[in-house]
């Protein structure tokens, strides 16, 4: 990605407190997250080269420690990955319209040609009727037998729900991949569960649409995108007032 949105306000009010240079390696650690589309490597030697930092490596692991989360891959940011599935999102949606177009094109040009091989051939010998010189045959443009209906590449979370329940199948499957995230980073199964229900409401609330909604939730659970825990220096996972706030709000609400 070479161009994301920047709110000044919502920056400035989380990075307050950093340090000049501190801020400096946030920057500069966001700019080659976006630009390369990958998590940030653990190494913190050769980050601190990238960003030209070599002698600011404190700066730049409170920085990582503070604002990205560890995965296997590297150091992964929650509105670096939002970000990345909007802009997904935006290109599905782009491409989709170009096949209508193209499509729509395509069928144009095949009922032209139809029409014109079905037109009859002009004889300057043989008499014609009125009927012969101004009737066409047209061709047939409506199919007797209907194809099943398809579903749309992109949909909302409420038909993602629907489409579960009408196939038979589990929303996030037992064997999906961000449970074993999850027991790898120490994060409790209830605060999965408790992510999963802000996950839904948030898209219900919203209306977005997703070409793969599982995969938009690995996401958002890998990203922290709702601040519900944060891991302590020796790897411990702490739950936050966010995530009792809206354990409480849920009460003994299943996951839907």
């Amino acid at each position: 990605m070479h161009y994301y949105k920047f709110n000044i306000g919502d920056y400035a009010s989380h990075t307050r407190h950093l340090s000049p240079l501190e801020d400096i390696a946030y920057r500069r650690l966001l700019d080659i997250a976006y630009t390369t589309e990958q998590p940030l490597i653990n190494d913190i030697h050769a980050l601190s080269r990238l960003v030209n930092m070599r002698e600011y490596q404190q700066e730049i692991k409170d920085v990582l420690q503070e604002f990205f989360t560890s995965v296997d891959e590297g150091w992964v940011h929650g509105r670096v990955l939002r970000e990345m599935e909007e802009a997904g999102g935006r290109k599905s949606k782009a491409k989709e319209a170009a096949t209508i177009r193209w499509e729509r094109q395509k069928h144009a040009q095949l009922m032209l040609t139809q029409c014109l091989s079905d037109a009859p051939s002009i004889n300057n010998n043989a008499p014609s009727t009125k009927n012969d010189a101004t009737h066409y045959p047209l061709p047939i443009t409506q199919d007797t037998d209907k194809p099943k209906r398809k579903r749309s590449a992109t949909c909302t979370i409420q038909t993602f729900l629907n489409n579960c329940k009408e196939d038979g199948v589990e929303r996030i499957p037992k064997d999906d991949p961000i449970f074993d995230f999850a027991e790898k980073a120490n994060i409790p199964l209830d605060m999965v569960r408790v992510t999963w229900q802000q996950f839904v409401r948030n898209n219900k609330e919203s209306g977005k649409r997703q070409k793969d909604w599982r995969a938009a939730f690995r996401n958002c659970v890998r990203g922290n995108w709702y601040k519900f825990w944060f891991i302590e220096a020796d790897g411990t996972v702490k739950e936050t007032s966010q995530f009792r706030a809206m354990k409480k709000d849920l009460g003994d609400d299943h996951v839907q």
